[in-house]
């Protein structure tokens, strides 16, 4: 199938490698995004994979530290899916995917393109169960400051979905990020208004940050649902940054806990 493919600027070559003694060797930016499939998607195209490129790449290498060829991935909300395709095409792995009806439904030519199988549901429903066992990792991506009810249960849930060794990885915003803090000192709101902070949670609005997280909060509700978080990164969504924003990002880089986004990897209590 011929698709256009975004290129971001910095180097590699086009061809996602992996050494032939069984030892991965991580893509570069301009690799992972060669090797997808931008245009066959109906949602979360170019413009949403540029404004994340970091962020999903930064994903991609520590998945690619849990996900061995064949095993199989959970992803809770995967919408664009980015890492699950690499995954899937360079790995092999066998992806099946949670999401809205609608979300489905917008990606269908591309889940049934790429992925073992994917289900409809809606994750807050406390009648949802994850559709698959024993799985090696679970990924929960940009998913969890979106819900409009407490995340323990569902954790809980995709605990229960886990085979023996399995990991669980997640990203979302930092609430305590130096963005935040700097909005507040200039007294502007870092919640959504009222009208989209209390309403549904469904496909028609499933931008609306209802809840975002410090990590001693995600620690604390991890911990409750019996896991424990085995390394936290600091990131950004991308690196293009504007001018006027270059002493911020100077902080961020500095001290990265002050970074807008944080990355998981998690793994049940012992």
């Amino acid at each position: 199938m011929n698709t256009r493919r975004f290129h971001p600027t910095n180097g590699g070559s086009n061809v996602p490698v992996l050494k032939t003694d069984g030892a991965r060797a991580a893509p570069s930016i301009r690799q992972f995004v060669a090797s997808l499939d931008i245009d066959i998607r109906g949602m979360h195209t170019s413009e949403y994979l540029k404004r994340s490129l970091y962020r999903q790449y930064r994903t991609l290498l520590m998945a690619l530290r849990s996900v061995h060829g064949g095993e199989r991935v959970l992803s809770i909300g995967a919408g664009g899916a980015f890492v699950e395709e690499y995954l899937a095409r360079t790995l092999g792995a066998e992806i099946f995917i949670v999401d809205f009806p609608g979300a489905i439904a917008h990606n269908a030519v591309f889940y049934n393109e790429h992925f073992a199988g994917c289900f409809s549901g809606n994750v807050a429903d406390e009648a949802w169960i994850p559709p698959v066992s024993n799985v090696n990792v679970a990924l929960w991506l940009d998913n969890i400051e979106h819900l409009a009810t407490n995340p323990v249960p569902v954790m809980k849930r995709l605990k229960q979905s886990l085979g023996e060794g399995a990991k669980l990885i997640i990203t979302t915003d930092n609430f305590a990020s130096l963005r935040n803090i700097a909005k507040l000192a200039l007294r502007k709101s870092i919640v959504a208004m009222p009208e989209k902070l209390f309403s549904d949670c469904r496909f028609e609005n499933e931008g609306v940050h209802r809840r975002e997280y410090t990590l001693p909060e995600l620690t604390l509700l991890l911990r409750e649902a019996g896991f424990q978080i085995d390394k936290v990164e600091y990131i950004w969504q991308h690196l293009q940054i504007p001018v006027q924003r270059a002493p911020v990002f100077l902080v961020e880089y500095l001290c990265p806990m002050y970074r807008p986004h944080m990355l998981l990897q998690c793994c049940p209590l012992k």
